[in-house]
């Protein structure tokens, strides 16, 4: 499952410069860390 996430955060990556090169992705949250449970929102 980790391929097709890095894949998305690529694409979004790569969507966000074309805008503006200078722009940063900041993610955040279980998902992000990777420590995110069943539960999980």
């Amino acid at each position: 499952m980790m391929v097709v996430r890095e894949d998305i955060l690529a694409k979004v990556k790569q969507a966000i410069q074309q805008v503006d090169t200078q722009a940063e992705m900041i993610l955040f949250g279980s998902q992000a860390k990777g420590n995110a449970r069943p539960n999980s929102d």
